[in-house]
């Protein structure tokens, strides 16, 4: 499975950069806020960022980075305390063994005013992809337990939710749910499933 493959495929569907570009639209960062990306991957993000133009400051950790991206741990970030006015964590804390040391670890690296945010594919992501395959969601989105997580270390966070509409044929679906590490059906005939990408934006301050 991989995350740069799927979020290719999803960004060709939806006619947008997904997840990065409806993400920055719904933050609208100043373009000198100097902005750290944890989790950052390949660098995708940052990426985006530096096309748009942003003049602060741009950093990305991951334990696995790539170009552009400095090797580090969500729990023991390599910057001074106050160094940023925005620290992100895009799809990326549920992966962190520790969270809540992370959490603080962010805090420690922001100055007065600054911003945690949070992002995570909210439960309405792919609906009707998901219950097309039998396999339709049930219960509350993972950004509940975000929220109880943030609350739990003294933060007051803002929701957002960013949805990208998309029109999936059989292949785009089946290919999808390859994708997602999922066995699909291997049904006769044609459809076009009308669904939607979304993306639940929390946006927090200590």
């Amino acid at each position: 499975m991989s995350l740069a493959d799927r979020d290719a495929l999803l960004s060709r569907l939806a006619g947008v950069a997904w997840p990065a570009g409806p993400l920055l639209d719904a933050l609208a960062l100043l373009p000198e806020a100097d902005v750290l990306d944890v989790g950052a991957g390949a660098g995708g993000l940052l990426r985006t960022l530096r096309e748009r133009g942003h003049r602060g400051r741009l950093a990305g950790v991951d334990p696995s980075p790539g170009p552009g991206v400095q090797a580090g741990m969500a729990g023991a970030l390599p910057f001074p305390d106050g160094a940023f006015d925005a620290a992100l964590f895009v799809r990326s804390l549920s992966h962190v063994p520790d969270a809540r040391g992370a959490l603080r670890e962010a805090r420690r690296v922001l100055r007065p005013g600054g911003q945690l945010v949070l992002a995570v594919h909210g439960a309405g992501h792919l609906r009707a992809l998901w219950q097309a395959a039998g396999e339709a969601a049930s219960g509350p989105g993972p950004e509940v337990a975000l929220l109880d997580l943030l609350r739990a270390e003294g933060f007051t966070a803002a929701r957002q939710d960013v949805q990208a509409p998309v029109r999936l044929s059989r292949t785009q679906g089946t290919r999808l749910m390859e994708l997602y590490g999922r066995a699909p059906q291997r049904e006769e005939g044609r459809f076009q499933l009308e669904d939607a990408l979304h993306l639940v934006v929390l946006t927090a301050t200590p």
